[in-house]
């Protein structure tokens, strides 16, 4: 929307700068149409850096998405028994084929009600954004719903009801009741310990305006995915949160010392073309003298004189307008 407010005013000068009914008036608006283009111009470049730095945290963010939901999806997963598909290699051991499928014990509770889910009224406040609980790669295995695999049809087992044995110790002195009896049956459960996000920081010191962490680090070979998360994250509010260049803020103040006007209204102003060099200050003192004038010492007369005048059906010429 600024980018398009911008596009609009440079329009608006430039068709000025043809339909004054003077020169001082054309070359005026010339001026201020091609100081538009520039700040235009860097208003696109700096777009684009934004839309660069939101594009590389939104790839991070959907990667971080998509191992969320290879957890919710494959944490569920169980073992099963591969019926009828068991071996014996040679005379000492036994060969017990499983497969994977999935259990109704689900990762995590849903919501119960998604209006939990809206955000709340208050406009989020991007920039006191700290610290990102982020799940790793290697994270996604401790959170998998724990297998047990139960051997029955057994008698004779002198342990009970012993917990912690090795699998030599739990099996010792067990025989089946009888040939052929022995089963295999299958359970699951969550981990006992809860699962907890790593917390990243996304700024360097952990203070609200703390620089983004070093590129090099954050996104080397070395880095791991939480920090290049973090990184990209971090870049991504901080060019959001500086605003793109703008015209709003003109006066003749703020153009008097400006190459592009200077060097326009130089060429363009006969009283003015005897001056050899516009980046010298005192050769350029009578064009910043007349820039201050004419475009007024503050934005809000700038802005009367400059901008809203053209909403108007018609173009006046200067000498008509008021000076300050």
């Amino acid at each position: 929307r600024q980018l398009d407010s911008l596009r609009k005013r440079t329009r608006a000068w430039a068709t000025a700068a043809i339909a004054e009914q003077t020169v001082t008036g054309r070359c005026n608006y010339r001026a201020l149409a091609l100081k538009a283009e520039q700040i235009e111009t860097e208003a696109e470049t700096t777009t684009r850096r934004h839309n660069s730095a939101i594009t590389d945290a939104l790839q991070h963010l959907d990667a971080q998405l998509g191992l969320l939901e290879a957890l919710l999806t494959a944490g569920t997963a169980t073992l099963a028994e591969d019926t009828n598909q068991h071996s014996q290699t040679g005379r000492a051991a036994v060969n017990i084929k499983l497969r994977l499928t999935k259990s109704s014990t689900a990762v995590c509770s849903k919501l119960k009600n998604a209006n939990k889910l809206r955000p709340n009224d208050a406009a989020p406040e991007y920039e006191k954004l700290l610290t990102l609980q982020v799940t790793k790669p290697n994270q996604l295995l401790a959170n998998f719903n724990e297998p047990t695999v139960t051997i029955g049809g057994f008698q004779s087992c002198n342990t009970g009801n012993q917990h912690g044995l090795s699998l030599g110790a739990a099996l010792q002195s067990c025989a089946q009741s009888a040939a052929g009896t022995s089963s295999l049956t299958f359970s699951q459960k969550r981990p006992s310990k809860t699962y907890t996000a790593t917390p990243v920081n996304i700024r360097q010191g952990n203070t609200y305006d703390g620089a983004c962490p070093n590129e090099g680090e954050a996104t080397g070979t070395a880095a791991d995915h939480s920090q290049k998360l973090g990184y990209y994250v971090c870049k991504a509010l901080e060019k959001a949160g500086s605003p793109l260049p703008s015209v709003n803020e003109l006066s003749g103040t703020a153009l008097k010392t400006d190459p592009i006007v200077k060097l326009t209204l130089r060429n363009c102003l006969p009283r003015f073309q005897h001056i050899v060099d516009t980046t010298d200050s005192e050769q350029s003192k009578p064009i910043e003298e007349y820039i201050e004038k004419t475009f007024h010492k503050t934005s809000k007369d700038f802005n009367t004189n400059f901008v809203e005048v053209l909403n108007k059906d018609s173009h006046t010429s200067l000498s008509e307008k008021t000076s300050a």
